[in-house]
């Protein structure tokens, strides 16, 4: 039990790392001795300024699965913020983090079921399955694993090519773009014709001579397909 003590006879840095870890509880009264105190310290200002060097907060993100315990996990597909926040000397605790885990548990699996997964396809963009994880830590701790969701696999729905009356889809061999029969050519030979500054007229392919134009794509959209 720690009583009263004098700012020269703290070790400040070795409290400040104490506090930091979590190591120091409640059960330290950090109190100054009256007797000892002068108007070269003023106990609320240096107080409130640990406090806000150390107060925890809990934050939440999902992403890919990189294992159960990390020191950072930067670029989440979704990070879903500061979950809470703590005040005080004290920093990040084993109870906070259970507390910190199991909000984010809960926010991560009402966001993942509701538009979660549309969400994640669209940002991914991907028909890779990847394996979804949420993470949350307390303070300066590890982000620790607190719900893992399997596997999503997202497929494509949308970009379709539609094409001016009387013309065909060419998206296959020149994407975005229409062709239409035009006349039989002078030369001999499959090949594909191109204007002066590089880009596609048309082609020949077997016997035939074809002028290209842009079609309208729509936009491509992505959804879970598992």
């Amino acid at each position: 039990m720690v009583s009263n003590f004098t700012m020269a006879q703290l070790d400040s840095n070795h409290l400040f790392d104490e506090i930091l870890d979590g190591s120091i509880t409640n059960e330290f009264d950090l109190t100054f001795s009256s007797n000892n105190y002068s108007s070269e310290y003023e106990v609320s200002d240096n107080y409130s300024k640990v406090e806000e060097d150390v107060k925890a907060r809990c934050f939440c993100r999902i992403g890919d699965n990189r294992g159960a315990r990390l020191k950072s996990y930067p670029n989440p597909i979704k990070d879903l913020g500061v979950l809470k926040s703590w005040g005080g000397p004290v920093g990040g605790t084993s109870k906070r983090e259970d507390e910190c885990g199991n909000l984010c548990s809960k926010k991560a699996y009402e966001w993942y079921n509701s538009s979660g997964k549309v969400d994640i396809c669209n940002r991914i963009q991907s028909n890779k399955p990847i394996r979804i994880t949420a993470y949350s830590k307390v303070g300066g701790r590890d982000w620790v694993t607190r719900g893992d969701y399997g596997l999503l696999k997202c497929c494509s729905n949308g970009g379709v090519l539609t094409c001016p009356n009387g013309w065909n889809s060419e998206n296959n061999n020149f994407p975005g773009m229409c062709s239409k029969a035009m006349c039989p050519p002078n030369i001999k030979g499959d090949r594909r014709l191109y204007n002066e500054n590089g880009t596609p007229w048309g082609f020949i392919y077997k016997d035939m001579m074809y002028q290209l134009t842009k079609g309208q794509l729509s936009s491509t959209s992505w959804r879970p397909c598992n």
